[in-house]
């Protein structure tokens, strides 16, 4: 991870001190993650999963992360929240 790196969740600090809070922030809630699809292309990755915490809502993510020297460089998430409480009026998932 870069000195630098670049956050653009707006609950998250800049750098690494600020992921390892958020990391630290996150794991407390107890997350059960099933990675729904990877994608990356040149220095981009994106990653598509469904989150659980431990107090059952559930959401779905998608994390982008810029690398640059084979190191995260930049970050940002769009964040479905609650999908437990989602009707689809066409069947299909979210992802």
């Amino acid at each position: 991870m870069w000195d630098d790196y670049i956050q653009h969740n707006s609950t998250c600090a800049d750098g690494k001190a600020g992921f390892l809070e958020s990391i630290k922030g996150f794991l407390s809630l107890g997350p059960q993650i099933v990675i729904i699809r990877l994608n990356s292309e040149d220095d981009m990755v994106h990653v598509f999963f469904k989150c659980t915490l431990k107090n059952d809502h559930t959401s779905e993510v998608c994390d982008i992360y810029r690398l640059q020297g084979g190191q995260l460089a930049e970050h940002g998430n769009i964040i479905e929240h609650n999908v437990e409480d989602v009707q689809s009026r066409n069947g299909n998932g979210l992802f």
